[in-house]
């Protein structure tokens, strides 16, 4: 049996500094970080790995960001949890607001044994597609699971996100 995917372009390989960004994104969600995804029409999302997710982490992205946590997975891994199919190429759940890092990591784990009591709490959500589908695919270049955990954030008018994303970090290293 074959399958075809899409094959990416040469000119998805001629900017170094993109190549760059997305190597720092994938390292950054292997060891649990959060990642900033922006959408030109939705504006900035921090998005964390459903599998190297932990509680301390989540109360920070609970705190910190504008909207509601959500986790994104693939339609196969939803259809295997009994969730409803939306039709689209991920499904997002609206996570309830104190769901724990574990059955997070569970949702997301297709060899988890089944789970104990499957939150009755979630409900689909609507996140841009474009930001679901490359929440996934930094999972999988990472080598992680494909799910992610979602958070809109909300800066004010004229912020640029990326500037805003790197501050911490750049505190961070002269404090060090």
């Amino acid at each position: 049996m074959s399958t075809s995917q899409a094959k990416p372009t040469s000119a998805a390989f001629d900017d170094p500094a993109s190549l760059v960004a997305v190597d720092r994104a994938t390292a950054e969600l292997r060891r649990g970080g959060p990642v900033m995804l922006g959408s030109v029409r939705h504006g900035a999302f921090l998005a964390l790995a459903a599998e190297t997710v932990e509680d301390a982490c989540l109360a920070r992205l609970r705190g910190g960001t504008a909207g509601d946590l959500q986790l994104v997975l693939t339609t196969q891994r939803a259809a295997a949890l009994g969730l409803t199919p939306t039709g689209r190429q991920v499904a997002s759940l609206l996570l309830p607001p104190r769901i724990a890092a574990d059955a997070l990591r569970h949702l997301a784990d297709p060899t988890a044994s089944a789970l104990a009591a499957m939150p009755t709490e979630l409900t689909n959500a609507d996140i841009p597609a474009e930001v679901a589908l490359a929440a996934i695919d930094l999972a999988k270049l990472a080598r992680l699971l494909p799910a992610a955990v979602l958070a809109p954030l909300s800066l004010p008018a004229g912020t640029d996100a990326a500037a805003w994303a790197w501050a911490p970090i750049r505190r961070r290293r002269r404090a060090a």
